[in-house]
């Protein structure tokens, strides 16, 4: 089979399987040239073909979370060809190890300094509190709470149906304060929503509120200095939750549910900054500093 061929049907195989459009276009612009010089060569010469781009690719000078990409890229694909039976023996790739990078979460202060900034009384004001809020609160990604329904939130119970990574679903608690507040959207939100118009957080013109619509959330808040030398940003608010929930007493588990992790090599991260905060606060509070 050719390196083409099987390149054709990894993607296939990626789209059956729930992959979403971003990453696809991702395989596309990481593989694609080299897919095309290497179309007619068989699969079963990757193995000596790939390490000379793998070495080509850390020679430029791109980015390690970057070059991180590429990897993963070149395995699920070389996964994908093994499990098929597309090649005779599995190709080895090695893993390029990434250093974790330093994660700065907020503070309990500093969420609270944000809210204040807010000016609830009008409709952009309340809807930008909703949504930071219910970000503190459930420590969903940017695309998964633009993509959300009134119908994915279950006041009564409790939870929010989420559509992560890959389409997977999920359900997420919501808080008492923050189900009131997000009732209190719907209902403010109802006069100007557009006809059809299901998501939960909308536009000042009643359409469905995007990822630009998100981000510029975030850029209103950094303009006006929300947490001093602080640039605030979706993934942080994801951070943060995760930091505070380890700091107040949840567990790894549970938490790793609530974010959607696949395996708990991520959620451990989290411990381990939360842990680093907790002796931090320890050594200004311990009793024995009284004695």
């Amino acid at each position: 089979m050719t390196v083409k061929h099987a390149f054709s049907l990894f993607i296939q195989d990626r789209r059956l399987n729930g992959c979403a459009d971003g990453t696809l276009k991702n395989y596309h612009a990481i593989l694609g040239a080299f897919i095309v010089e290497n179309a007619d060569a068989e699969t079963n010469a990757l193995a000596e073909i790939l390490p000379p781009f793998l070495i080509s690719m850390q020679d430029r000078n791109i980015a390690r979370s970057t070059l991180s990409m590429y990897y993963r890229t070149v395995k699920a694909f070389c996964s994908f060809l093994a499990n098929e039976g597309f090649v005779s023996e599995p190709i080895k790739v090695p893993t390029l190890k990434e250093p974790a990078p330093a994660i700065s979460p907020l503070t309990i202060d500093d969420m609270r300094l944000i809210m204040k900034t807010l000016d609830r009384e009008t409709f952009l004001g309340f809807r930008d509190w909703v949504f930071v809020r219910f970000m503190f609160d459930t420590g969903v990604r940017r695309g998964e709470i633009v993509g959300m329904t009134i119908s994915d939130i279950n006041l009564d119970d409790g939870f929010a149906l989420i559509r992560g990574k890959g389409n997977k679903e999920r359900h997420v608690p919501i808080s008492k304060s923050v189900r009131r507040s997000l009732w209190e959207l719907i209902k403010r939100s109802a006069p100007r929503r557009r006809m059809g118009v299901s998501a939960v957080f909308v536009s000042r013109n009643g359409d469905a509120l995007g990822i630009r619509g998100a981000n510029s959330v975030f850029r209103r808040l950094n303009r006006v200095g929300a947490v001093p030398n602080v640039k605030l940003h979706p993934h942080l608010i994801r951070h943060s939750f995760a930091v505070n929930f380890i700091e107040a007493g949840g567990d790894q588990f549970t938490l790793q549910k609530i974010l959607g992790h696949s395996t708990l090599e991520m959620t451990s991260r989290y411990v381990t900054l939360a842990r680093g905060s907790i002796q931090s606060i320890h050594e200004r509070f311990s009793p024995t500093n009284l004695i």
